[in-house]
């Protein structure tokens, strides 16, 4: 369960659960009275949800940035909880809680969107550099208004605590190959947009390395490599990658992504029409794509179609 070279993100996650724990470990204190008897207890326990938002999206931040330290200005994010630690005894308890617990779901929409906004870009980015990558779209909640905001509140914290309790530390790199050392170029939610207006790359030479592009497309097919990424084909083409990814972005009007899983998903077309008696997995691994899920995505995101009805279609 343990993982090796230990990040600074790892250490977020482990404090993010520390403070769950201690925040829950409060409640025991609460429905055991020590809360009457220890007004102090209020206030040095509660402000701990105002922990939770902000751990989560440097968490996030951190693993998409592969982020060793963080600067002095990251420490604003922790102003509500230090603003409020042992306040408690300066409010009527019960209007005290409630605010924590309204000001809390607030705190939580506002670094999802942040943290979605810091994703998405960060798909866009490996969609240009990565040919083997899918999306993992979550599903938005929809929750019909309660007066418990408590309830609510307690909902979404344990949801948090499962989630990254369990794709923290069960898998390794959730977020970025710590072998690549390809920079991503992710901060503050934005990401660099394509733009080619000072290119250094001549509109004579690109339209020459397009063709060698194709040509070595389909001579050497590059694309049945797994792990095949935009600095890997750029190296095989004796071009740098930024300006690989330009060529690609004019002359074939895709990303990277797209472009080498258009050849994959031809390749697995002529693979399945010709050997009829392999499974479907058998040839997509074999045509490039690295996993079931990523094969069916991709496929039916060029072709409309699952590959079965697509194969289906053809042969009828």
């Amino acid at each position: 369960m343990s993982k090796k070279n230990r990040q600074l993100s790892d250490n977020l996650l482990a404090f993010l659960i520390l403070t769950i724990g201690i925040h829950l470990f409060s409640f025991y204190l609460k429905y055991n009275g020590w809360w009457e008897q220890y007004p102090h207890l209020v206030g040095l326990t509660v402000p701990f949800t105002f922990v939770y938002a902000p751990l989560m999206y440097l968490y996030i931040y951190c693993s998409i940035n592969n982020t060793s330290s963080l600067k002095t200005k990251e420490l604003i994010h922790f102003l509500p909880f230090a603003a409020l630690v042992d306040e408690g005894l300066n409010h009527d308890f019960d209007t005290f809680t409630n605010i924590i617990h309204l000001v809390f779901v607030v705190s939580v929409i506002f670094y999802v969107v942040k943290a979605v906004i810091l994703m998405r870009n960060y798909k866009q980015t490996l969609d240009n550099n990565y040919s083997n990558f899918i999306a993992i779209t979550k599903g938005l909640m929809k929750m019909e208004y309660a007066w418990n905001i408590e309830l609510i509140s307690d909902f979404i914290l344990v949801l948090a605590f499962v989630l990254f309790g369990f794709y923290g530390i069960r898998h390794q790199n959730i977020f970025v190959d710590a072998n690549d050392n390809m920079s991503l170029d992710i901060k503050n939610n934005k990401i660099v947009s394509p733009t080619y207006e000072n290119s250094g790359l001549k509109a004579d030479v690109a339209k020459q390395k397009h063709k060698e592009l194709l040509k070595y497309m389909a001579t050497e097919k590059p694309y049945l490599q797994p792990k095949l990424s935009l600095s890997i084909l750029a190296e095989g083409l004796n071009i740098s990658p930024n300006y690989l990814s330009q060529i690609i972005n004019q002359y074939e009007q895709q990303n990277f992504n797209d472009f080498v899983n258009k050849y994959r998903i031809n390749e697995f077309i002529i693979k399945a029409e010709e050997n009829t008696h392999f499974s479907l997995l058998a040839l997509a691994l074999d045509s490039g794509f690295n996993s079931k899920s990523t094969f069916n995505t991709v496929f039916k995101k060029h072709k409309g179609q699952t590959p079965s009805q697509y194969l289906s279609s053809k042969s009828s």
